[in-house]
């Protein structure tokens, strides 16, 4: 009975460290913990914890440990179609997502900011698919050399293409482009690792052992590598600009009969009690992994510009050429929507630049042989 949500449960052990230090605050833990009405978020988790500090352990460990098992509360109303028993989804319980815990800034130029645990699919449902929202914050363009005959055209893959000067000037935080400050003159862009798609982005049937009952458990079918991927077309790739969102075939990772079939990481959970929230909890164990691999571990791009002070990380940003994108299958790839995943502010030789990177995880159209390309 003395069991609480992950989320509160971290929320107190950050009440109980920072409160000495928030004098600024005059107390209220609030003030830094995200939560209400006014845009910050807090995911208070759909799993509870009977926790009890090991005596070697920090504040920092105790929080790290129990977000490890936090699952988000958050349900979404894009789950699948297909139903199972008593009406529930196709997948259980797996509607829910994983979260991101990290500090956030604060509304105004002088706010200190706030801690923030966002589901996954927040961030996603903020980017924009025919219009950039908030979390699209900056467009990027990769320098190009080529003859202006030779230069492509074609639909962008981003929304928002161009501003009107009126609608730039209602809102400098959405979709801006810096002129000089946004042109990408050299990149390093790192595809998926072969041996991370092969030996960690596979089935991971969850164990377990229920004490009331007596019984060994195996949670299966929601912890495979095809349910991760279901999952993530229509959650997160269904909220970006596409051809087509519904097409599983926009996710970079791979899926083939040999890892569905053959390729297993059977892994133990702790939490065995034979109900939802007990299923709930192994999901950290299983989905959770798998849905993190697939958004951090996908591709990737590193690139330095001139700073600016408004870059963060938990954000979107848009790459594009100025004068148009070919269809290829490179292109169709390579551009678009990423999320930015860090941000460092290097004061360099008397200069300052950003060396942001970005992990993408679908393409703007499903493979086509018939159209050029090399990847």
């Amino acid at each position: 009975t003395r069991a609480l949500p992950t989320g509160i449960a971290m929320k107190e052990i950050i009440d109980q460290v920072m409160r000495p230090y928030s004098f600024d605050y005059s107390g209220n833990i609030q003030n830094i913990v995200g939560g209400g009405d006014d845009g910050r978020n807090w995911d208070t988790g759909a799993t509870n914890v009977f926790y009890t500090a090991p005596a070697s352990n920090t504040a920092y460990d105790c929080l790290m440990d129990i977000y490890s098992r936090h699952v988000s509360t958050t349900k979404y109303s894009q789950s699948p179609s297909v139903s199972g028993p008593r009406g529930s989804s196709k997948f259980g319980s797996s509607d829910n997502d994983f979260c991101i815990f990290y500090k956030e800034r604060g509304p105004n130029p002088d706010d200190e900011g706030f801690f923030s645990l966002r589901p996954m699919t927040n961030f996603f449902e903020k980017a924009g698919k025919n219009q950039p929202k908030e979390f699209q914050t900056e467009r990027f363009y990769i320098q190009d050399y080529a003859p202006e005959a030779t230069k492509g055209s074609g639909a962008t893959r981003s929304p928002g293409v161009k501003y009107s000067p009126q609608l730039q000037q209602q809102n400098l935080q959405i979709d801006t482009s810096l002129g000089q400050y946004s042109q990408i003159t050299s990149y390093r862009f790192v595809d998926i690792s072969p041996f991370v798609n092969a030996t960690e982005f596979c089935n991971r049937p969850v164990y377990s052992f229920d004490f009331l009952t007596r019984t060994m458990n195996v949670n299966f079918s929601q912890n495979t590598a095809k349910t991760a991927r279901q999952f993530m077309t229509k959650k997160y790739i269904a909220q970006l600009r596409t051809t087509n969102n519904a097409d599983e075939k926009l996710f970079l990772l791979t899926l083939d009969n040999n890892k569905e079939n053959r390729n297993v990481k059977p892994v133990y959970s702790l939490y065995g009690d034979n109900d939802e929230n007990g299923s709930l909890a192994r999901q950290a164990d299983g989905l959770q992994k798998l849905l993190k691999i697939g958004v951090f571990q996908n591709a990737c791009i590193s690139f330095r510009v001139l700073g600016s002070t408004n870059r963060e990380t938990g954000r979107f940003i848009a790459i594009d050429k100025e004068y148009g994108i070919q269809d290829s299958t490179f292109n169709n790839k390579f551009f678009g929507q990423w999320f930015v995943i860090n941000v460092r502010h290097v004061f360099e030789a008397g200069m300052y630049y950003n060396e942001i990177t970005a992990v993408k995880l679908h393409r703007f159209k499903p493979l086509d042989a018939n159209i050029p390309g090399t990847i």
